[in-house]
């Protein structure tokens, strides 16, 4: 084999392990984990029955895990001119200050915004340039 081509054309096997399987480490570790499971579990439920703080945590951790942002409901915002996502602005902004909005939500919503901006900027820049090029 040539220096800095280590594999064949059409070797499908020589790219390495694929993506997301594990390596013979983490697969020793987890089925020697899997295999203590019930006793570690039950040393948790116990620490966590008697009071330990760390052990209780553990436990809700597992029983109630961290809420996810939810999908958020709104009127539909003007996007379609510049003028419109300054109004689209103006309105999260007011939402945020309201209280109807939380400031993550509002930024998430003001760069959807800064993104759809973009985007009319590129096809009026677009529009101009062709314009410019057709007068030649």
């Amino acid at each position: 084999m040539a220096r800095g081509r280590p594999f064949e054309v059409g070797n499908k096997f020589g790219r390495g392990r694929p993506r997301g399987s594990r390596n013979k480490t983490t697969l020793a570790a987890k089925e020697l984990l899997e295999s203590y499971a019930e006793p570690i579990m039950r040393k948790v439920l116990h620490g966590a029955l008697q009071g330990d703080p760390r052990m209780l945590q553990i436990c809700m951790d597992r029983l109630i895990p961290v809420r996810r942002e939810l999908p958020l409901k709104m009127s539909k915002l003007p996007l379609g001119t510049a003028d419109d996502l300054s109004q689209a602005s103006e309105m999260i902004t007011q939402k945020v200050i309201a209280g109807q909005l939380t400031p993550s939500q509002g930024h998430g919503l003001a760069e959807l915004i800064e993104r759809h901006r973009k985007v009319i900027e590129t096809k009026d820049l677009e529009q101009r340039v062709r314009q410019l090029e057709e007068r030649r």
